[in-house]
């Protein structure tokens, strides 16, 4: 049987349910203007901000891919590549 990375995230949608994506969601939106603010101000990506932007992102990212790896570089390899 073929692993299907649409199926998995379809299984993972119904195991997190709705409401939490929509939280998440809204979150996301909110850690994007964060770290757009950090650019914005020229910060260092060693600063305790932007570090602590980059674990949530990191948790955000485990949260939704269930930390498997092969569906986080599927993901990462997409949106380099253009797409969401």
């Amino acid at each position: 049987m073929r692993f299907s990375v649409k199926s998995y995230l379809k299984e993972r949608r119904q195991l997190l349910g709705e409401e939490r994506i929509r939280l998440r969601l809204a979150e996301w939106q909110e850690l994007i203007g964060q770290a757009r603010v950090e650019m914005e101000n020229g910060s260092a990506l060693e600063g305790e901000s932007v570090q602590a932007l980059a674990r949530r992102w990191l948790e955000l990212i485990q949260e939704f891919t269930g930390d498997d790896a092969g569906i986080e570089r599927s993901r990462v390899n997409k949106v380099s590549a253009g797409g969401i």
